[in-house]
């Protein structure tokens, strides 16, 4: 993560300087298991200084196609293994370089590859399994970051 002033020229001709957040693309990924519970994981963020049940998710690698970065990341973080499906991707916002990839996998189970260790932060995370009926009632009060990620999900699952 990093910041560049960058400037522009506008169509008028004139120049502008903006501050760009420089961040690479993420993939989230509304997880199902085979059981109807989502597969969220707890862990605390520095932002919101809080505990928050997210979405699980990361950083693409370069090179990596964003749906491989996505089966990567749910393994690594869930240890889960499920089928996915692209839903969408956006700028995150006017000024990042951000791109968000989101996806949704349904039929998640246990992998049998060996779950990673997790690194930094992520020791202090643990994964968890809500039924996604008990969920639904309870996600606007601590809403996961990748909120957009969850509502284009739940609007693919009504199809």
């Amino acid at each position: 993560r990093g910041l560049d002033e960058v400037i522009f020229r506008l169509p008028d001709d004139r120049e502008e300087a903006y501050v760009v957040k420089k961040e690479r693309p993420t993939a989230a990924i509304f997880a199902l298991t085979q059981d109807i519970r989502i597969i969220l994981i707890e862990q605390f963020r520095p932002g919101p200084k809080k505990i928050i049940r997210e979405l699980p998710g990361g950083y693409i690698d370069t090179g990596e196609l964003p749906i491989t970065a996505a089966r990567r990341e749910l393994q690594e973080e869930t240890g889960y293994a499920g089928t996915l499906k692209p839903l969408l991707h956006f700028s995150d916002c006017a000024y990042s370089s951000r791109i968000r990839h989101y996806f949704l996998a349904t039929r998640c189970r246990l992998s049998q590859k060996t779950k990673a260790q997790p690194s930094g932060a992520e020791k202090f995370s643990r994964v968890i399994l809500v039924p996604l009926r008990i969920w639904l009632k309870t996600m606007y009060k601590n809403p996961p970051t990748d909120l957009a990620c969850a509502l284009a999900a739940l609007r693919e699952l009504k199809q």
